[in-house]
């Protein structure tokens, strides 16, 4: 398939900050287009994000080079991004654009060959992957409390999510998470008398609570008033490296070390049997820490995010050391598809989790559903049932029916 032509332009997250739309024309007058998002919580391993004069700028110049190649494969286009930067962090075409390159680019071939875009990512990544049978369906992370860096509130965690197991129909899961949403919504209106409650970047409620655990006391009461028990199970991003100062955790207003915060999950653990996942409880420095964590919580997923930022060195240096038992996987934190699904394969040849996950900022794109489709993922991580993200649960019961 050969590039006839590259647009950027400029769009906004769903944070209203400025982030990129990618279109590749091909010859054949095929249209790809993809959106980036942005993220605000980033780890520091993370590839450079570019301004939009800078992406725009490296994009026409690529296009004289790119008009004289034909690509076999999404594969082979992206090893050409990947080249032609030479960078370890993408800083020379910035990650943001390589990624809205790389996924135009997918959704034009996978349009020539009339396909969906996860059946060419399986097709060009998973044929003979290690993951579950395709009629296993992933499991939704929906954020339904926002703090941390997320929310102008008193906590500290960043995400207070209910994870809705694959039972009954798409549809069915998703209706029960919307009304386990709005469930939360009465409770909490209930307990702080406003009318219109405050919304997290990720579209959960941001409201101040007595402490961190609090949260998770709210949604567990929900899940119980709906009968929901069986359906639901509970997950946190501590992302605590926004909250590691000095080497200290800096919770609740005391200093705490590595085993000391480790014992605060634990304890979280002990009271809500619900709670089955622990994301980021260490600063992305403290892989030790992270080791403390897993061998403290034997029975509960440990995920590394700011720890393995979708890199497949990272992942199996950290699945190996006894870090983590599952991935976060956010494609803009590597710059192409092609990364992405190698960091993916990674975790599922050692037997880890994989979440496919949005961003804080974040757009229209469907690309993580499609991604968690063609992988077979454990779980895709969405956000609440708001604002824009209602169209990656649209998206997520139209292609998992």
């Amino acid at each position: 398939m050969r590039v006839k032509n590259i647009i950027c332009t400029k769009i906004f997250d769903s944070r209203g900050e400025p982030t990129l739309e990618v279109s590749i024309v091909t010859n054949s007058g095929i249209i790809g287009v993809a959106q980036v998002p942005s993220g605000k919580s980033r780890g520091t391993g993370e590839a450079s994000v570019v301004k939009f004069d800078h992406a725009a700028r490296s994009a026409k110049g690529m296009l004289v080079t790119l008009r004289r190649m034909n690509f076999a494969s999404p594969n082979s286009f992206d090893n050409f991004l990947i080249a032609r930067d030479g960078t370890s962090d993408k800083r020379r075409i910035g990650g943001n654009l390589m990624l809205g390159l790389s996924l135009a680019f997918a959704r034009a071939m996978a349009e020539e060959k009339k396909q969906e875009l996860w059946e060419l990512i399986e097709e060009h990544y998973f044929s003979e992957r290690h993951a579950a049978p395709r009629n296993v369906r992933p499991m939704i992370f929906s954020n339904l409390i926002n703090g941390g860096a997320h929310a102008a509130t008193n906590l500290d965690i960043q995400e207070y999510i209910a994870v809705a197991k694959s039972a009954g129909t798409p549809t069915e899961m998703v209706a029960r998470i919307i009304s386990l949403y709005r469930e939360v919504g009465d409770a909490l209106r209930r307990r702080t008398g406003f009318d219109k409650l405050p919304l997290g970047d990720e579209g959960g409620y941001a409201v101040d609570f007595e402490d961190n655990m609090a949260p998770l006391e709210t949604i567990t009461r929900s899940i119980k008033k709906l009968h929901l028990d069986n359906i639901f199970s509970l997950a946190i991003d501590a992302a605590a490296s926004e909250f590691f100062k000095k080497g200290k955790y800096d919770f609740e207003g005391k200093k705490m070390s590595s085993p000391e915060i480790a014992q605060v999950y634990a304890s979280y653990v002990r009271h809500f049997p619900l709670l089955m996942s622990v994301e980021d409880p260490c600063d992305e420095s403290d892989a030790k820490g992270f080791g403390t964590v897993h061998s403290l919580l034997k029975n509960t997923w440990i995920i590394g995010d700011d720890l393995t930022v979708t890199n497949a060195g990272r992942v199996a240096r950290y699945l190996d050391d006894g870090c983590i038992t599952g991935v976060i996987i956010k494609p803009n934190q590597i710059g192409t598809l092609s990364e992405t699904c190698a960091a993916i394969a990674v975790a599922q040849k050692r037997g880890a989790r994989v979440i496919i996950s949005h961003r804080s900022g974040e757009t229209g794109d469907m690309a993580i559903i499609h991604i968690a489709k063609a992988c077979s993922a454990d779980a895709v991580k969405i956000g609440a049932p708001a604002r824009e993200r209602l169209l990656k649960f649209n998206e997520y019961i139209r292609i998992f029916s």
